[in-house]
């Protein structure tokens, strides 16, 4: 439904700058996803004796400088996590318009269709070579590393999450309930993968994270209103029954 992933990773990694602050060290990573495809980010490392870190890759619409702006950020080095903040494809310093990133985010969705890839699975892809690149760190825990998104990009990390092994686990906020509704929607264009409905819905989605830890922090409905929580747990109450098939009801 992506149209593909590449064949092969042509990876590259290149630790660029490393600086330190008060509680923790910035690196700023530069790693190629594709082979033309460059992805600025930061990692963040707190500063402790801990032999192995858990890591979280925090996705945020406009790019690792917003997030690195964002409190639940340093909550998350504050509790011992190393935190990787990404410019996914077509943001942050590889952003079309910077200064208008809703028009910037639609010519990247009309190419990537052209292209016969939507862009959704771009970044998706961008997210799990992030992921291996904290796997083969050796100060980092391999099996604690999670992706943290928001909206859209609490989409991602789901779409991430079902697809990388390297990723043990999905923290989603906000994120659409279904693609099914009987109203308009009034969502970002990004999150619309063409025929998607021919294979799955989001719940459906959210299953193949089973039996990895998920944390749905909140979702809305097609016209982007907060559901209640009894809607939520209607919403994904199949992904609830494959947790529980898995015996992992505990990590939903």
């Amino acid at each position: 439904i992506f149209g593909g992933f590449p064949l092969e990773k042509p990876f590259k990694v290149s630790v660029v700058e490393k600086t330190e602050e008060e509680n923790f060290i910035v690196e700023k990573i530069l790693y190629r996803s594709e082979f033309d495809i460059y992805i600025p980010s930061l990692l963040l490392h707190p500063k402790t004796e801990s032999a192995k870190t858990p890591a979280v890759i925090y996705l945020h619409q406009m790019g690792k400088e917003e997030a690195l702006k964002e409190k639940t950020v340093m909550e998350f080095i504050a509790d011992g996590y190393a935190v990787m903040l990404l410019d996914l494809r077509g943001t942050g310093e590889t952003a079309f318009y910077p200064e208008q990133p809703g028009r910037g985010e639609s010519i990247i969705i009309r190419n990537s269709i052209v292209s016969g890839r939507h862009i959704i699975g771009e970044r998706v892809y961008d997210i799990i070579m992030a992921a291996e690149i904290l796997s083969a760190r050796p100060e980092i825990d391999r099996e604690k590393i999670f992706v943290y998104g928001k909206g859209a990009e609490g989409l991602m990390a789901v779409f991430s999450g079902a697809l990388s092994d390297k990723i043990k686990g999905v923290i989603a906020k906000d994120i659409l309930n279904s693609y099914i509704s009987e109203k308009e929607f009034r969502q970002r264009y990004i999150i619309f993968v063409p025929n998607i409905l021919k294979y799955a819905d989001i719940p459906d989605v959210a299953s193949l994270i089973a039996p990895k830890p998920l944390l749905i922090i909140n979702a809305v409905n097609s016209m982007n209103e907060p559901v209640s929580a009894g809607n939520l747990h209607s919403s994904f109450k199949r992904t609830a029954e494959i947790y529980k098939l898995l015996n992992a009801e505990k990590k939903f």
